[in-house]
């Protein structure tokens, strides 16, 4: 009886540590599992972080990116202005840069004396007292303004003494209104219009203030017009060359492309540079 009882006790611990192997054995893949999860979690987190960084390193790229140091235009740059850094040189006149300083004019068109008039010991009156220039200071200025110069062409009629054929003159080629402005005034116009980039009523305006005269937009626009169209050989060539280069430049202004369902030969819209006076 004691032998049977042995028996069944070992057997019912075998089953009760079988059990618990079982139950160990449960907990332990169920504790791999989850360190498996915790394992593909990190590497997936520490990706995660990377990239994050990269993206970082780029926004703070782009926040760094100013006017300044890239080819952004200032439009972008927005209201608030950038902190001025430390001045690498020193301000004025860099080293071999070719000075431009003020000289005296050897010409002068006016002569202002100042000569004193009482003596400052005794009050006597220096007036008929030769005196002698010590100073001299030179002032350069615009004229306050300089009125149109004005030309008045006449053609006469004149009859021969000796046939008595009747021959009348003939005006300059570029003389053709009854009243116009000279070549020097559109030499101005064009000045201010394609150099400048001033607009029409600007350009009016500046002419009158020096002048006294007000050129009409017209006349302004058909002066430009008429210098613009001198170029169009030169234009014509440009586009050419364009054609035929296998890479063209272009700033950061986009610009239109024609595809192959747009284009027989697929090729690239390009623009001439051109005045546009609004």
């Amino acid at each position: 009886m004691a032998s049977v009882i042995d028996v069944t006790v070992l057997h019912d611990l075998i089953v009760t540590f079988d059990k618990q192997v079982r139950r160990l054995e449960d907990d332990l893949s169920k504790a791999t599992d989850k360190i498996n999860r915790g394992v593909e979690e990190k590497t997936r987190l520490q990706d995660e972080n990377v990239r994050l960084k990269a993206y970082i390193i780029e926004l703070e790229h782009r926040l760094g990116k100013s006017s300044r140091n890239s080819s952004k235009p200032p439009s972008s740059d927005g209201l608030a202005k950038a902190k001025p850094g430390h001045r690498k040189r020193s301000s004025g006149g860099q080293p071999g840069h070719k000075g431009h300083t003020l000289t005296r004019a050897s010409a002068v068109d006016c002569i202002v004396e100042h000569r004193p008039e009482t003596c400052p010991k005794c009050g006597g009156s220096l007036s008929p007292i030769k005196g002698k220039v010590c100073s001299v200071r030179q002032v350069q200025d615009l004229p306050a303004r300089c009125p149109l110069e004005i030309t008045d062409h006449r053609v006469w009629a004149c009859c021969c003494d000796r046939c008595g054929a009747h021959t009348v003159g003939r005006f300059p080629e570029d003389v053709r209104g009854a009243v116009q402005y000279g070549p020097r005034m559109q030499e101005l116009v064009v000045y201010l219009g394609v150099a400048q980039f001033l607009p029409l009523r600007r350009i009016g305006q500046v002419i009158a203030a020096m002048t006294g005269s007000h050129p009409a937009q017209g006349t302004i626009d058909a002066y430009i017009q008429s210098f613009v169209d001198c170029f169009k050989g030169v234009h014509r060539r440009l586009e050419a060359l364009a054609k035929d280069a296998e890479v063209c430049g272009c700033d950061a202004t986009g610009i239109a492309s024609l595809t192959d369902a747009q284009s027989d030969d697929g090729g690239v819209v390009f623009f001439v540079a051109g005045y546009e006076p609004w």
